[in-house]
């Protein structure tokens, strides 16, 4: 006759290794679910900040030569911006796009208006529409409030909405 192990020490068994694997499980749980909370609140501090303490405007755009820009931005915000990602449109499809990070001060002061002189290389036509995205920092990222978009200019009836400086 065989011998097995009793019904009372397989079901220990059973239990034990179930107990073993909940805690596991809870373990690995608890750090998953950790890392979702801190990206949910990193980027609802994100979007609370660009909603609520970032206020760009385009004040104005000339152009000197095809090529060279004038723009003034104004932030009505208590945050900084440190730096503005501009979009220049010749046409919906003809796009260049300029970085302010090389400009001294790069972006715009809390509460203050600022002008830029940008020389945007590959203008081949006339400038209708500029956009300018701004850039901040929250905590340690950057980021960028692409719901802050600003325009200035239009394509409609082929005018010219970007004036001589």
């Amino acid at each position: 006759m065989k011998k097995g192990i009793s019904t009372l020490i397989a079901t220990v068994l059973i239990l034990g290794f179930t107990v073993a694997i909940a805690a596991i499980i809870m373990v690995w749980g608890q750090g998953y679910i950790s890392n979702i909370q801190k990206k949910a609140e990193s980027t609802t501090n994100a979007q609370l900040a660009c909603a609520n303490d970032v206020l760009l405007d385009i004040v104005d755009v000339c152009n000197t030569n095809p090529t060279i820009f004038k723009v003034t931005l104004k932030n009505d915000g208590t945050k900084t911006i440190d730096k503005v990602i501009l979009r220049f449109y010749e046409a919906p499809s003809t796009v260049k796009t300029y970085d302010t990070a090389s400009y001294t001060p790069p972006g715009v002061g809390a509460f203050s208006i600022d002008s830029k002189t940008i020389t945007v290389d590959g203008i081949t036509g006339q400038v209708k529409l500029v956009e300018a995205i701004p850039v901040v920092t929250i905590g340690s990222d950057q980021i960028t409030c692409t719901s802050n978009v600003r325009k200035f200019g239009n394509f409609d009836n082929n005018q010219a909405w970007i004036k001589s400086c």
